[in-house]
């Protein structure tokens, strides 16, 4: 027997002689969220019938008797696809070697079954039961206890998922993450989210938050520097009776206003003043005019004479 293969060696040439055909013991087919599952068993399925090393590229292409090679190669393809959902099995249509029909499988099934568990798992987490109706209750457990079952389904969490997991769900829901809940959604879709990813998306949104405070602060500082030079408009004096500024309505001289009529009686008194005043230049008697007239004469006619 080959100590590689483990296949029975040919007694004529001392080469593995390969089985004209491939028994696989049947197991869970793979669909796309089940893909740790379904590995796991095929790989336990693989390695008691010998078949593994094949898969696990332990077995390279001979450079002899190759097309026995070959065609084994062929046949444990084919077998595989037979443990796979029909919708599945196009992926493998164009693959003979056993090897590469494996890496295939979990380049693009692997990812998905992880991200199915994380969504599972942050939907099981945000369930909530309410007391609207006995009915409500009844659809909630059933909900749940669907989840669940798909989530282990797929396969037990693992550390990494947990931990990405309970950071997605540390996020909450009430919108103040909501940007980057729409950057971690497209991640979890390509499947290419992890705890890391979140943790450097977090430390992204610190530092930004970090550099609006400060940014806030100094704008804070410029504007209780500038304020006792320039008194903003809200913080002057204006009337409510004229709409004038620089005096209160209790102040005000204007019509309307409280002091109003002080300053009309203000202004009667200054006039009746200003009218005794004129009124006393007027009645200035003609007598005193003629006499200064004279005086003023006789002094003209004695300086001539």
């Amino acid at each position: 027997m080959d100590t590689v293969t483990g296949l029975p060696l040919d007694p004529t040439t001392g080469r593995p002689t390969y089985p004209t055909s491939v028994k696989l013991e049947k197991f869970t087919e793979l669909t796309e969220d089940t893909y740790e599952t379904w590995a796991r068993m095929a790989k336990a399925n693989l390695v008691v019938t010998g078949y593994w090393p094949f898969f696990s590229g332990k077995v390279p292409r001979p450079s002899s008797n190759q097309n026995n090679w070959d065609h084994f190669n062929m046949q444990l393809v084919t077998s595989l696809q037979t443990h796979m959902d029909p919708m599945l099995q196009h992926h493998l249509d164009d693959i003979d070697k056993a090897e590469i029909a494996w890496e295939i499988l979990k380049n693009k099934f692997r990812e998905r079954g992880t991200v199915g568990q994380l969504n599972l798992l942050c939907t099981a987490l945000r369930t909530r039961f309410t007391r609207t109706s006995p009915k409500a209750i009844m659809e909630k457990i059933h909900e749940l206890n669907g989840v669940i079952n798909r989530l282990f389904k797929i396969s037990v969490p693992s550390r990494e998922e947990w931990k990405a997991m309970f950071f997605l769900h540390a996020l909450g829901d009430d919108g103040e993450f909501e940007m980057m809940h729409e950057t971690l959604k497209t991640l979890l879709a390509t499947g290419t989210l992890t705890s890391q990813r979140i943790i450097e998306h977090l430390e992204h949104e610190a530092q930004c938050l970090k550099g609006r405070t400060e940014e806030k602060q100094a704008q804070d500082a410029i504007f209780l520097t500038q304020e006792p030079r320039t008194k903003s408009k809200s913080q002057q004096k204006k009337c409510t009776n004229c709409g004038y500024t620089n005096h209160i309505e209790s102040e005000c001289y204007r019509p309307g206003g409280p002091l109003h009529k002080t300053k009309q009686k203000d202004q009667k008194k200054k006039r009746k003043k200003e009218d005794k005043a004129h009124a006393a230049k007027a009645d200035k008697s003609p007598s005193d005019t003629d006499s200064s007239s004279h005086d003023t004469a006789a002094v003209f006619l004695q300086q001539t004479s």
